[in-house]
């Protein structure tokens, strides 16, 4: 009777052990899929049960641990840069607010004029408004030509100089977004968007992206108006897209990258 009973147990593990890897091979294939289709952060939250799952073969183990890793080191943490196909700078989104401007490395622009502090003004949104203030630069922050005295409050577009030849069009986008781009010095050309909150992309002119970008719970999601293409794959009309760097999207005519900001 033992014997059996033995035999019956081992049969017993042998049928839970299957029916694990089953699950597991389900739940992969739809990990798969949704990271095809842009769903990241479902896809993320499924790898970690995975994960935590006791019976699981080896080497799919590794498989959901190197799925992990890829998935971790292509997130974005509070910026991006979009880089069109179409364009010759590429547009550095941020969501990390307050940002600072100047030539330090974490500015949100790469400004390279010497004239120009390492930390020279900083954003930051106060009361859902943008706030652009002087960081006791050496040769000053002048807004339309006036000097900077007290944090101000951008209500509009205007023109930020930033020592002696450093200027800077400012450009509201809707209440949530506000565009930065370097008209004049050594960095004319560079681009940067600062969200806080959705912002609707087809208002940026010279970029024809009909999408709208926010960030939503440490992910970048770009939602296109139309029908769009991820590494090649058809998405339909108004689907979100949690992006990761290095994804090729297609909106409308427009292709672009997703690098890091």
């Amino acid at each position: 009777g033992r014997h059996f009973e033995r035999l019956e147990d081992v049969d017993r593990r042998e049928a839970e052990r299957e029916s694990a890897l089953h699950r597991a091979r389900a739940a992969l294939a739809e990990v798969d899929a949704d990271l095809s289709a842009g769903r990241r952060a479902r896809a993320l939250d499924a790898l970690l049960r995975l994960k935590g799952q006791a019976r699981m073969d080896p080497e799919m183990r590794r498989h959901v641990e190197n799925l992990l890793a890829d998935l971790e080191a292509r997130r974005p943490r509070g910026r991006i840069a979009l880089s069109l196909a179409s364009a010759r700078d590429a547009l550095t989104v941020a969501a990390d607010l307050p940002v600072r401007i100047g030539r330090a490395e974490d500015s949100i622009l790469p400004l390279r004029d010497p004239g120009v502090s390492r930390h020279h003004a900083r954003i930051s949104v106060e009361a859902g408004r943008f706030v652009l203030e002087d960081l006791g630069s050496r040769n000053g922050t002048f807004v339309d030509g006036l000097l900077l005295g007290a944090p101000l409050t951008v209500e509009g577009a205007l023109r930020i100089g930033l020592g002696e030849r450093c200027e800077i069009e400012v450009a509201p986008l809707g209440v949530t977004g506000l565009l930065l781009r370097v008209e004049k010095g050594l960095s004319a050309g560079a681009l940067a968007l600062l969200l806080a909150g959705p912002v609707d992309l087809a208002e940026l002119e010279g970029l024809d992206l009909d999408a709208r970008l926010a960030e939503r719970s440490g992910w970048f999601v770009l939602t296109p108006s139309g029908p769009a293409r991820l590494e090649g794959r058809e998405l339909p009309a108004g689907t979100s897209i949690e992006v990761l760097v290095d994804d090729r999207i297609t909106v409308g005519e427009a292709l672009f990258e997703v690098r890091r900001g």
